[in-house]
């Protein structure tokens, strides 16, 4: 993104002077701590951490060239510190009157102080929220969603669909167990009488397992494979058909062959719709464009775009004044006070605690 000014000089050069720096760093890597990444893609993988992972905290250091240095930190290396000389269900209390909460140091008032920063076994880096003389954002944790207007940790957009997604790889894979035991049983020999004991089944039974290729079945109560003979006295054991790889042998009256077919599949994919759909209303993304089938009329459609759009714009927005505003503020005071711009009055403002005026120099809209 770009800032396009809004309030901030009498000239119109002034602003396009910013932009053009703004621009040339964005495009460069010298806005990453490890000079690996430009602007672009430091935003793609905060905002993708905030949404897998629910936060990332963002720290502002400043180079030797006086420029931000962007460096990213997992939010699972924020934690309390052993040096609290008080915990009380994980809140630990520091001398200095300030609590830690998850590793977040906050006031009495509430206020972010520090970001206590485990960067080794038992070691902590104690990493300050504002600069103690401009009062600059220099760390700032950048949240997928925040748990409550209270938390100090962010919780997954996906957080809500982590369990319908569980649920339908268990039924799916349930689903697809159960008709891979079925394809195991070819055909089963049954009844015709419904009212037929099951001692009458056995006795009368002449096959009860079907095996692949030429081998005889194997007969329970029958170790020698000796099928008997039928009713009118006629030997059964080289009376057989093949069916495919099975053997199926000549059965006694009243039985009939059954094909085992598995039906539990059949319904897999109702099923993962429905839940599909919860899940794609969750993180608020309209279910064909999460899926990219059109397939309604236009207008339909076409306002499931305009929503996506909505969504979309809304977590721009919330990107812009999350991630991008403390970067864009530190960047211009050190350009200002290194000469390579001039805003009269900025730093005087900066120092004298005029919000007012700090505001209408930094004020921007991003863009791009």
């Amino acid at each position: 993104c770009s800032p396009q000014l809004k309030v901030i000089s009498d000239t119109e050069p002034f602003n396009n002077q910013m932009e053009e720096y703004w621009n040339v760093l964005a495009n460069s890597k010298l806005l990453d701590l490890s000079g690996e990444r430009t602007l672009s893609q430091l935003q793609y993988d905060a905002e993708q951490t905030a949404i897998v992972k629910g936060e990332v905290l963002v720290v502002l250091r400043i180079g030797d060239d006086n420029n931000v240095k962007i460096q990213h930190i997992d939010g699972t290396n924020v934690v309390n510190p052993i040096n609290g000389i008080m915990s009380i269900q994980g809140v630990f209390y520091l001398e200095n009157g300030n609590r830690v909460i998850n590793g977040v140091e906050v006031d009495s008032n509430g206020k972010t102080i520090a970001y206590h920063v485990k960067n080794a076994l038992f070691q902590w880096e104690r990493i300050l929220a504002y600069d103690p003389v401009t009062g600059l954002r220099m760390a700032y944790k950048y949240f997928g969603f925040r748990e409550t207007f209270a938390s100090v940790n962010g919780v997954p957009i996906f957080a809500g669909c982590i369990e319908m997604g569980s649920l339908v790889e268990r039924y799916t894979n349930a689903a697809l167990t159960t008709a891979s035991n079925a394809k195991n049983i070819l055909l089963t020999i049954e009844s015709n009488d419904q009212d037929a004991s099951e001692e009458d089944v056995l006795r009368n039974n002449r096959v009860t397992t079907m095996r692949g290729g030429n081998n005889p079945p194997i007969l329970p109560n029958n170790p020698n494979n000796n099928l008997g003979t039928d009713v009118n006295g006629r030997d059964l054991t080289n009376q057989k058909t093949v069916i495919g790889s099975a053997t199926a042998i000549n059965m006694p009256n009243g039985r009939h062959l059954k094909m085992q077919q598995s039906k539990a599949e059949i319904n897999v994919p109702e099923f993962s719709s429905f839940h599909f759909k919860i899940m794609a209303a969750v993180v608020g993304m309209p279910v064909c464009v999460a899926m990219s089938e059109y397939n309604d009329s236009y207008s339909a459609s076409r306002m499931a775009g305009k929503d996506w759009e909505r969504q979309f714009m809304n977590r721009r927005k919330d990107h812009g004044t999350g991630y991008l505003d403390p970067i864009y503020a530190l960047q211009f005071f050190l350009m200002v006070i290194t000469n390579r711009i001039n805003a009269n009055g900025f730093v005087e403002a900066l120092m004298s605690k005029d919000v007012v005026t700090v505001e209408a120099y930094l004020s921007c809209s991003w863009v791009g």
